[in-house]
């Protein structure tokens, strides 16, 4: 049994603060509720019950970020340029119980849940706990329009995900530490026409700590070190003719596990 439970809010507020200046404000909740239950039953010697091993896993992640950018405009907004920081807040709390049960057959079938009667000797076993992270993201972008077809964009921003805990029911606990990564891009855009447009971007990624699928006898998820990638997209977009579009586009990329942890 699965449940998971998402939502996201976010708001975007623009003020003019003199000329050729904005503030740019930018706020943002993420929250994720998830509950995995898995139950394995097994025959007994006594037909009228089942033995029930019951997996329980939760975790609750909920995320604020607030960003504050400056914005310059020159030449009646043909170029731009905003720096800024975005603050994230983030708490997540975890649980696990592996719990070992005698049922009767009746809890065998797919919608019946029954609590069942403990077993001397083999006591719930339940682990938890919960963190706490703050820190400040640096953030920046570029746009020059030196024509009325070309322009010039180019980005960097730092990105983070969280780590976690694997709970350790039949095996030692797992902590996954926390991935960072900074994105930087250089762009050139083209508006042909009002029908057609066109875009080149090169970017380079860099990970520390990145959390990757783990093999076979590890946990779920685990850290892989530090890595990087660099590549470009190139895009074309138009209207044929009233309502139909085409889209064509075409990436490469070169990836590297630059030290696996």
């Amino acid at each position: 049994r699965e449940r998971e439970s998402r939502s996201r809010h976010r708001l975007e507020l623009t003020r003019e603060l003199a000329a050729d200046w904005n503030l740019l404000l930018g706020a943002e909740r993420f929250a994720l509720d998830t509950r995995q239950q898995q139950d394995l039953l097994r025959a007994t010697a006594d037909a009228g019950t089942l033995l029930r091993d019951r997996r329980v896993e939760t975790l609750f992640v909920d995320t604020e970020s607030a960003a504050v950018m400056l914005e310059r405009v020159w030449n009646d907004g043909d170029a731009a340029f905003a720096f800024g920081l975005r603050e994230l807040n983030e708490r997540v709390r975890y649980g696990g119980l592996l719990q070992r049960r005698l049922v009767p057959r009746a809890c065998g079938q797919p919608d019946a849940d029954c609590a069942g009667e403990p077993i001397a000797g083999r006591p719930d076993l339940a682990v938890g706990g919960e963190g706490e992270v703050s820190l400040g993201l640096p953030v920046a972008a570029l746009r020059w329009r030196f024509d009325a077809v070309h322009a010039f964009v180019a980005s960097h921003d730092a990105g983070y995900r969280s780590g976690g805990v694997v709970p350790g029911l039949l095996a030692e606990t797992t902590t996954i530490a926390p991935e960072r990564s900074a994105t930087s891009q250089l762009g050139w855009q083209a508006r042909w026409s009002e029908n057609w447009d066109s875009s080149v971007m090169l970017f380079y990624q860099d990970w520390r700590d990145r959390q990757i699928a783990g093999g076979l006898g590890e946990p779920p998820v685990t850290n892989g070190g530090r890595s990087h990638a660099h590549g470009a997209e190139i895009e074309v977009r138009g209207r044929i003719a009233g309502d139909l579009r085409v889209r064509i586009g075409l990436g490469i990329l070169d990836a590297q596990l630059d030290r696996f942890r």
